[in-house]
C-alpha cells in the first residue's frame, strides 16, 4: 500500500504526521519505506541523512548514503533542499544516461526489501503536474503497477485553509490515480470548531477523518526519530487503515 500525505502549504504538520504513521506501522512489525519528497526534508534531517538521491543522479553519480534503516523503517531522502530541487530536475531532463541511472537506482531502493507500506511525504500543494510526482510516481508505477495508491489530506482549522483545501481535494481526486484515504485537521485549539471543520471536509470519498489538537512538543520538533512520540490519534488512524474501517477520530 502506498500512502501519500499532501496539503496546501508548509508548516501544518504534514511531515510530522506522515513520519508518525510510518513509525507506528513499523512498530507493529510492517516493513515501511518512507520516501521523503519534501524539499524541506524534515524526516531525512531527523534521520541524519545528508545526501539525496536526485542530487547525486543529477551530478552523474551513482546515488549512495541517501537512505537509512531504523529497524523495519527505512527513510530515503529523494531531493535536495529548496532551489537545488529545480536544478536537479533540469539536469535530468537534459541527460538520458542520468535518467537511466535514476530508474535503475530507484528500482534497487524500492525493491531492497518486501515493503508492506510506502509512506510518501510531499512538498506543499503537490499536483499530478508537479515534476516531483512525474519522476518518482512514474517510476513507482512501472515497478508496482498493481500497488494500491491512497492519499491523506491535511489542513488546519483556519477558514482560508479549509476553503483552499476543499478545492485542492476536488482537483486532485479528479486527476490522480488511486483514491482518498483520510482527511486530518491538525493543530486544533478549539475541539468543537475542529470537529466542525472536519465535518465540512469529510465526505464519502474518505475512509478516516481525524482531529488533532495543537501539541507543543510536536511543533517544530527537532529531536530524533526514535524520540518522536506517536500520539493516540495516529495509533487509532493506523488501526482504521489496517482494518479499512470507516471512522472519525478526535481527542
Amino acid at each position: 500500500m502506498r500512502i501519500s500525505f499532501v496539503g496546501i502549504k508548509g508548516g501544518i504538520g504534514k511531515s510530522t504526521i506522515a513520519l508518525m504513521v510510518a513509525k507506528e506501522l513499523s512498530n507493529r512489525g510492517f516493513n515501511v519505506l518512507f520516501l521523503d519528497r519534501d524539499i524541506f526534508s524534515f524526516a531525512s534531517t531527523l534521520a541524519g541523512i545528508k545526501n539525496s538521491f536526485f542530487t547525486q543522479v543529477a551530478r552523474g553519480e551513482i546515488p549512495r548514503d541517501y537512505f537509512k534503516d531504523l529497524g523495519n523503517l527505512t527513510i530515503a531522502r529523494l531531493f535536495g533542499e529548496g532551489v537545488l530541487f529545480f536544478k536537479e530536475i533540469e539536469e535530468l531532463h537534459k541527460d538520458l544516461m542520468k535518467k537511466e541511472v535514476m530508474e535503475k537506482s530507484y528500482a534497487e531502493l524500492v525493491k531492497r526489501k518486501k515493503y508492506d507500506f510506502f509512506i510518501i511525504d510531499n512538498p506543499p500543494y503537490v499536483t499530478m503536474k508537479s515534476e516531483v510526482v512525474e519522476h518518482e510516481l512514474g517510476m513507482f508505477r512501472k515497478i508496482f503497477p498493481n500497488e494500491e495508491i491512497y492519499r491523506v489530506y491535511l489542513s488546519t482549522g483556519l477558514l482560508e485553509d479549509v476553503e483552499i483545501t476543499k478545492k485542492y481535494i476536488d482537483e486532485t481526486e479528479a486527476e490522480a490515480p488511486g483514491k482518498a484515504l483520510g482527511i486530518i485537521v491538525n493543530m486544533v485549539v478549539d475541539k468543537e470548531k475542529g470537529i466542525e471543520v472536519l465535518k465540512s471536509l469529510y465526505d464519502n470519498r474518505f475512509l478516516v477523518g481525524v482531529v488533532i489538537p495543537f501539541i507543543d512538543e510536536l511543533f517544530q520538533f527537532q529531536g530524533s526519530i526514535e524520540d518522536l512520540p506517536v500520539i493516540p490519534q495516529i495509533k487509532n488512524f493506523v488501526d482504521s487503515i489496517l482494518k479499512m474501517e470507516k471512522k472519525i477520530i478526535t481527542y
